[in-house]
């Protein structure tokens, strides 16, 4: 598996509203359990601000955006018991307005939905560089998903919020670049502190 690319060798942090349309509120640095602790972490949901399960945390091989997308609404539907054409049309109606690459190799793909009540989440690293349309028109590597209630304004948001602190901090950042299983991608989520994103 190629693990050459690495956020510390991509674009500095975006300080200027980004492409998903609004601007990241000043947060402070994540605090992540060292890296012995965060191997051992117990497999509980993280329901604050979205709920992640385990089993919503993948490796996966995509090609292409649509590939990506594709990924995204099947592992929603496998995980969260959703239907995944449903899921999948709402990804695609969203990113149609304009890319959701966030930039520095993190995509976030994101969409409201009327069939949820609560905002859930998904995560996918992919075994290779994928093109996204990305503002820095870095590929990417990391896949942050998202789907929220339809009338979840300002929970949506405050998800989003939550999604950029882990990619804004270059430690965490690189931990999920460099993660080696799925087990390992969801401990260094878990044990971040997620709760002052809201």
């Amino acid at each position: 598996m190629d693990r050459g690319f690495s956020p510390r060798s991509a674009v500095p942090a975006l300080t200027a509203p980004n492409s998903l349309g609004f601007s990241w509120p000043e947060v402070g640095r994540l605090r992540i359990a060292d890296e012995t602790h965060a191997t051992k972490v117990e497999n509980s949901p993280v329901s604050f601000p979205f709920r992640l399960i385990p089993e919503a945390v993948r490796c996966a091989t995509c090609t292409d955006k649509r590939a990506i997308l594709a990924e995204l609404a099947q592992g929603f539907a496998s995980a969260y018991s959703l239907e995944d054409d449903v899921v999948l049309e709402a990804l695609r109606e969203r990113e149609a307005l304009g890319s959701t690459g966030f930039g520095r190799g993190v995509a976030m793909p994101h969409a409201r939905m009327d069939t949820i009540d609560q905002p859930l989440a998904m995560l996918i690293h992919l075994d290779q560089d994928v093109e996204f349309d990305a503002a820095d028109g870095a590929p990417v590597r990391l896949v942050m998903g998202l789907v929220s209630p339809s009338d979840a304004g300002a929970r949506h948001l405050h998800a989003l919020a939550a999604m950029s602190r882990l990619t804004r901090d270059e430690r965490v950042l690189h931990s999920l670049f460099e993660a080696q299983s799925e087990e390992e991608l969801f401990a260094i989520v878990a044990n971040a502190d997620l709760r002052d994103a809201a």
